[in-house]
């Protein structure tokens, strides 16, 4: 199995009590870093955007934690070998700080951030005083919480195999689909054959809650269920089978009307179905921790969301910016089916910004990624988001755009864009910018152009 970065060191009578964090800032380590904090250890911490690396960082820490993103070449991970200090994974920090809390990591290949952050706003609404980890900005909630209380949830990663090296009570898995797959051998599999090996060295005392609606997740239900000594599995959705089971989702521009077969009904404000479904594997787990489905269902209809997954600002011109996360072309679809319901109810037309990113992604799923922006009226294409520059993979945007009619424009940066977009908006019409690079920056430019454009035409 690769590991990217190499395999992390083992954890045995790891000292967490003077911690340094490489790459403090990315969207993960924050977070634990405030945890840590929370649990009374002296954290620091550095950063390429703020001073950078440098050996000396790591004098007198008792261990190094690093993410993914940091090679096993960086000055700070090369220092701590020189000087026998751990090295370890920023999954087995975590697993490592959450060791005396009843915690639930939330996993899959979509969702995984706002459904942290539902959950989260459950048990806080619900008086459990839970502790939180969550890869994102959620809306009115800080990223990180610490509580000496036992409840807690944090999304663990798939995408770098790192959830395998955690150890939660209970795990929410919310999808699984092929992606990321140059960390499985290009096989979506393999993606499974991981998972099945987590449930496995999770076991028995473990709660494991799985969306009966997502054909990955039910073929590690049936993995798992031959496997004396497995978690015990709980199923949500809208498939008949479901422990919790959902009678309708009905979808809008105010979010969806959720319904249950247990007589629950709730209005959940965030958009597209998929969000519900998700909201729905939030209340399951809450489900665990004693808090009863209404209570639960009662907390969602006051979640705000997180920033870029769908959050979305209507304008006086009627022009409605959504900014979308989405990058697989299963959760392009669903953001943009959600966009266009939002669309038809203002009567006005889905125009698109998408930033592809992941080179494999792109490399392997681009006629994928092409018809699922056939959703949309007309799409301007921006460069691709990835850690390699240069412009050696700018012939992959034309392969995505000679397989989707509707593109408008191949933009060359957000300038060339921003003058794309506004040739092709029209009051009414709803733009999503979507991808996981800095196409969201596009927001406030177009907002003032739009706007000015009104202006003067009323003027």
């Amino acid at each position: 199995m690769p590991w990217p970065g190499g395999r992390p060191q083992a954890v045995a009578d790891v000292d967490l009590s003077r911690p340094h964090l490489v790459g403090i800032g990315g969207l993960g380590m924050a977070p634990l870093a405030t945890l840590l904090r929370g649990a009374g250890t002296t954290v620091t911490g550095s950063d390429a955007s703020r001073g950078g690396h440098a050996a000396h960082h790591v004098d007198g820490r008792t261990v190094v934690v690093r993410s993914t993103a940091i090679e096993e070449t960086n000055v700070e991970v090369s220092a701590a070998k020189v000087q026998g200090i751990p090295v370890v994974h920023r999954a087995q920090a975590l697993d490592l700080v959450l060791a005396d809390h009843n915690w639930t990591a939330v996993t899959g290949t979509h969702g995984k951030t706002t459904t942290t952050a539902m959950l989260a706003h459950i048990l806080l609404r619900s008086g459990l005083d839970p502790t939180w980890a969550i890869g994102g900005s959620p809306i009115g909630m800080e990223a990180a919480r610490w509580s000496i209380r036992e409840a807690g949830v944090a999304e663990v990663d798939e995408s770098d195999r790192s959830f395998l090296l955690t150890s939660p009570p209970i795990a929410l898995v919310l999808n699984l689909d092929a992606d990321h797959l140059e960390n499985y051998n290009g096989r979506y599999g393999e993606l499974v054959d991981a998972f099945e090996q987590w449930g496995r060295h999770l076991g028995e005392d473990t709660q494991l809650v799985l969306c009966g609606d997502d054909g990955g997740a039910m073929m590690l239900r049936h993995r798992l269920l031959g496997i004396g000594g497995s978690p015990h599995i709980t199923t949500y959705g809208r498939t008949a089978a479901a422990d919790m089971r959902i009678q309708r989702i009905e979808s809008g521009r105010a979010g969806s009307v959720v319904a249950l077969t247990s007589g629950v009904t709730f209005t959940f404000p965030v958009l597209g179905e998929e969000q519900a479904l998700n909201a729905v594997g939030a209340i399951t787990v809450a489900g665990l921790y004693g808090v009863p489905e209404a209570d639960a269902a009662q907390a969602l209809e006051t979640f705000a969301g997180v920033e870029r997954r769908l959050t979305h600002s209507t304008f006086d011109t009627g022009t409605t910016i959504l900014t979308s996360y989405a990058h697989h072309p299963t959760a392009i679809r669903a953001d943009l089916e959600a966009a266009r319901q939002l669309a038809d109810e203002c009567r006005g037309r889905l125009i698109l910004a998408f930033q592809p990113s992941g080179l494999h992604r792109v490399t392997t799923m681009y006629t994928e990624i092409a018809l699922a922006l056939a959703a949309a009226d007309e799409t301007v294409l921006l460069p691709l988001h990835t850690r390699y520059t240069g412009g050696e993979h700018d012939h992959l945007l034309p392969m995505i755009a000679d397989r989707q009619r509707r593109v408008r424009a191949v933009a060359r940066d957000l300038a060339e864009a921003t003058d794309a977009l506004l040739e092709a908006v029209k009051p009414g019409d709803v733009i999503v910018l979507m991808g996981t690079g800095d196409v969201a920056d596009l927001a406030p430019a177009l907002a003032t152009a739009t706007e000015a454009v009104e202006t003067a035409r009323l003027g």
